[in-house]
């Protein structure tokens, strides 16, 4: 039996968020429901809903962040990271969990 029930969210790494949200809104019917700045991993990020899906565009701030060292590797337009609903107690999750993934 697998331990992924859902998926939570799906995060999007951008260079702007001012031209990716109407993208997203326009073309796929997203709604934009808030824009936050996360200091300590020098990121904007905006949310977006569909239905019960949510997903995140993530803008660095600073180009030594790591969204922004992967957007300046050569080739590098947008990637995508998800985050899935899972069986497994948090405490455990955090005991498996690499460095740096919340």
């Amino acid at each position: 039996m697998s331990h992924v029930i859902g998926l939570a969210h799906v995060g999007i790494a951008v260079r702007s968020l001012e031209e990716s949200i109407p993208v997203w809104v326009r073309a796929f019917g997203f709604r934009h429901t808030d824009t936050i700045q996360f200091d300590s991993m020098k990121l904007r990020i905006a949310f977006l809903r569909a239905g019960d899906s949510e997903m995140e565009l993530l803008e660095p701030t600073a180009a030594d962040s790591p969204v922004g060292r992967f957007l300046s590797k050569p080739r590098r337009r947008e990637s995508t990271i998800c985050r899935f609903t899972s069986r497994t107690s948090r405490r455990r999750w955090r005991r498996r969990k690499p460095r740096g993934w919340s």
